[in-house]
């Protein structure tokens, strides 16, 4: 992530350029540039500290290379790249420096004397030959190829940015409409508290449900399409699950959450997805200060998507009841409800195949 989608920003495509960046310092260094034992570490590296030099990783890096590298990863996105076609142009130029310092070497390298060994008791004459190195002059003067093979490959993803960017701006997602049913995937819980499994999904589907604008899946389906797939009616459905339901129910998107440590705080993320091509519709980042503060956070980001995914600010403003209103502003509580619906759907389900299965 980039230091503002950290932050939950306003994100635009200098967001991409710090990834791309990132990637680069790797591939030059054969290290990730934040690294840490948590996720807090790690986002507190991108938030607030300059990664080690690359040319301290590897003192083989062009001087050139390494300010590129510094300059996409620039915490300040007003400081970044602006577009990916300027730091083409950059890779471009270094590109080109690179091949025109090695050639005249290569060319100097060849004409170098070649003295045969002395045989006999004759004297030692002396040729130019040319195309004869020692193993060690070759390996180096071969070694700095891999650079080119490294800008070559950079600047072949800067390509593919700045027309991935031009191509999607001209198809964007399409957006939703009052006919459109979702599926409401379940959070991935990064946290290993056991406290917000299930529970901020119930949280954001009681949310979502006072919306006259979308519509969710219901319960009952959800269960029929995962037997229909050949699992538990209580299986905890992932995104690649999700677009496989949306496939077979005709569903236009499924929405998916996360909750990831950041030290003391929580990082809440939620994407509405084309149920299709899983295409992101909608994105929203939010922070909570602490673990009484998840449902509010988790409250507020589900009124920023549903603006995202075309519901109109009035409706909103009408229907837009808290989830600590709407149901508890405790985890504890809501994880208890959660449960006891899983519970009930257990049981259901196996009266009904007990049910049915009898022979008449």
């Amino acid at each position: 992530m980039s230091p503002e989608q950290v932050r939950g920003k306003e994100l635009d495509a200098r967001t991409d350029l710090f990834s791309f960046g990132s990637v680069l310092y790797e591939m030059a260094t054969g290290k990730m540039p934040f690294r840490g034992e948590s996720s807090g570490v790690i986002t507190d590296g991108i938030l607030n500290r300059t990664p080690i030099a690359p040319v301290r990783l590897n003192p083989d890096i062009p001087a050139k290379l390494e300010e590129v590298i510094y300059k996409a990863i620039e915490k300040d996105c007003n400081l970044r790249y602006q577009t990916a076609s300027d730091m083409r142009a950059d890779l471009q130029r270094l590109k080109r420096d690179t091949q025109s310092v090695r050639a005249p070497v290569m060319e100097e390298k060849q004409e170098e004397e070649y003295v045969p060994p002395r045989t006999g008791n004759g004297p030692r004459s002396s040729e130019k030959r040319k195309g004869v190195f020692s193993l060690p002059e070759v390996v180096k003067e071969w070694w700095p190829l891999r650079w080119e093979l490294q800008v070559s490959l950079a600047l072949f993803l800067a390509v593919a940015l700045v027309f991935g960017g031009r191509y999607w701006r001209s198809h964007p997602a399409a957006k939703l409409t009052d006919k459109d049913t979702l599926l409401l995937a379940d959070f991935e819980n990064k946290t290993g508290d056991p406290i917000f499994d299930g529970t901020l999904r119930e949280g954001l589907a009681v949310h979502l449900q006072q919306s006259p604008f979308l519509s969710l899946l219901p319960g009952p389906e959800v269960r029929r399409a995962l037997q229909l797939m050949g699992l538990p009616a209580d299986s905890q459905i992932t995104p690649e699950m999700g677009r496989e339901i949306c496939e077979r129910e005709g569903l236009k998107a499924y929405i998916a959450g996360k909750i990831s440590p950041m030290g003391n705080h929580y990082v809440l993320t939620l994407v509405a997805a084309d149920g299709h091509s899983g295409a992101i519709l909608a994105h929203e980042l939010v922070e909570a200060a602490s673990k009484e503060e998840v449902i509010g956070a988790l409250s507020q980001a589900a009124t920023r998507l549903r603006k995202q995914l075309g519901e109109s600010l009035g409706s909103i403003e009408k229907y837009d009841t808290p989830v600590e209103q709407a149901t508890t502003h405790s985890l504890d509580a809501l994880q208890a409800y959660s449960l006891g619906r899983k519970m009930m759907v257990v049981k259901v389900t196996i009266w009904l195949q007990s049910r049915f299965s009898k022979s008449p």
